[in-house]
């Protein structure tokens, strides 16, 4: 078990994609960014209190920049809560043969008992690209912009523009240290 710091949102990006596959949202579904989405800490895409932000530019927020915003407003917006997108998560998981990974949020910052383990997110990896191959553009952008700032993605293979990259998620907190998870072609 290893503390999987920002490479969790890969799970939560599976279930907004499961949740999109199921007709539950769209990708075009505006959501109303509250005080929890704007006050998180950690990594941003920089959503402000009142934005009314799409599920596509969460998920951007999200795979891109790694936006704990991101995260959070989407849990909020696409399950019916906090607390149901992350039971959503764990049940997500146990169906997928995802054996020894546990959730507490969807953004990875670290809480005791959240963990997974490297061969769970090998697993969860490929389950992304091999269930929802028309989202896997969110994986692979190089920068985002939100309002008026521009990030760069943090994957430094996806930043180098690596032969044969076609996506993945980093991740890391002070707990978990530096994380990396690439999928190639």
């Amino acid at each position: 078990r290893v503390v999987p710091s920002s490479m969790t949102k890969l799970m939560t990006a599976y279930v907004v994609f499961s949740q999109i596959k199921k007709g539950r949202i769209a990708v075009n579904n505006q959501c109303l960014i509250g005080r929890d989405a704007w006050r998180k800490s950690g990594s941003s895409m920089f959503l402000n209190y009142g934005d009314i932000v799409t599920i596509d530019d969460l998920l951007k927020g999200l795979l891109a920049v790694s936006g704990n915003d991101a995260a959070i407003a989407l849990a909020q917006a696409s399950a019916g809560g906090y607390a149901n997108f992350i039971k959503l998560m764990n049940d997500e998981a146990s169906e997928i043969g995802l054996n020894n990974s546990y959730f507490k949020n969807p953004h990875g910052l670290n809480e005791v008992g959240h963990y997974m383990s490297l061969r769970d997110l090998a697993t969860l990896t490929m389950r992304i690209y091999q269930e929802f191959p028309q989202y896997a553009h969110y994986f692979s952008m190089t920068e985002f912009t939100y309002g008026k700032v521009t990030q760069p993605n943090r994957h430094p293979l996806i930043r180098g523009h690596y032969d044969g990259v076609v996506g993945g998620k980093t991740g890391h907190t002070n707990e978990g240290g530096y994380g990396v998870v690439a999928m190639v072609k």
